[in-house]
């Protein structure tokens, strides 16, 4: 699950707090909080970053981590960012072409 807020007060995380009890309460589904981090952009200033961590009961992550292939970041991504996942679509569509290319002619 991935939620998004304002890093400058330390309501935010307690409104999100909130909401993921709502949700175990309703759903019955709760959040693994020793697998769960929580995550600030570098370029804002945050003097909260330990307490919002406390309060949502996780740790702090860094944003040095990938996700399909794409760098995760606080920014929008530029369309360099999306050059290795489109390479490699693009290779594994060229794949399935030849293959099918190829049964069509065997056939």
């Amino acid at each position: 699950m991935t939620c998004w807020s304002s890093a400058k007060e330390t309501n935010s995380a307690t409104g999100i707090n909130d909401s993921l009890k709502q949700l175990q309460l309703f759903t019955g589904l709760t959040i693994n909080k020793s697998k769960s981090k929580v995550f600030f952009p570098p370029c804002e200033v945050c003097r909260n970053k330990e307490s919002i961590a406390e309060i949502l009961g996780v740790s702090i992550g860094s944003l040095l981590i990938r996700y399909l292939g794409l760098p995760l970041s606080s920014v929008y991504p530029k369309p360099r960012h999306y050059s290795p996942l489109i390479d490699k679509v693009m290779g594994q569509i060229e794949g399935w072409q030849l293959h099918y290319l190829l049964q069509e002619v065997l056939n």
